[in-house]
């Protein structure tokens, strides 16, 4: 059954760094968040529970990002994806070959970006306070 709450937040992301960053900045903002290291992780996290959005990591170990968002869309085909990366400078535009319905650029890409990325998927309108520049400078990875 497909009714996950609207402001759950998944993140995919084999840096705990990122993890834990991301993480902090969209709890703050109001959203509930999991976190998985690896796309089996995330697998076995979604059994339990399917999230309003996932926020993948392309470029992992043992599962790829690529590998887990073939396969969440499969099983999953109406569930929010954001796919993200380091290694991709394209800001908001999807790298070819991603099934995904947003792109997030780490460490190129802004977070307000990414709040109004989730904010559209969800319905979810973020805290305001996390929408100030000043507040989310320590969070960029």
């Amino acid at each position: 059954m497909f009714d996950p709450s609207r402001n759950h937040v998944l993140i995919v992301d084999d840096s705990a760094s990122v993890r834990d960053s991301l993480a902090l900045f969209l709890k703050v903002s109001g959203y509930e968040v999991s976190t998985a290291a690896n796309g089996l992780e995330a697998l076995a996290l979604m059994k339990r529970e399917i999230p309003a959005v996932l926020l993948s990591d392309l470029y992992m170990p043992e599962m790829s990002g690529f590998e887990l968002l073939a396969i969440v869309r499969q099983q999953f085909p109406k569930l929010p994806i954001v796919a993200m990366s380091a290694a991709h400078e394209t800001r908001d535009a999807i790298p070819g070959g991603v099934t995904a319905d947003a792109f997030y650029a780490k460490g190129h890409g802004n977070l307000r970006f990414l709040l109004r990325v989730l904010s559209v998927m969800t319905g979810f309108r973020a805290a305001p306070a996390a929408d100030d520049p000043a507040r989310s400078k320590p969070f960029i990875n």
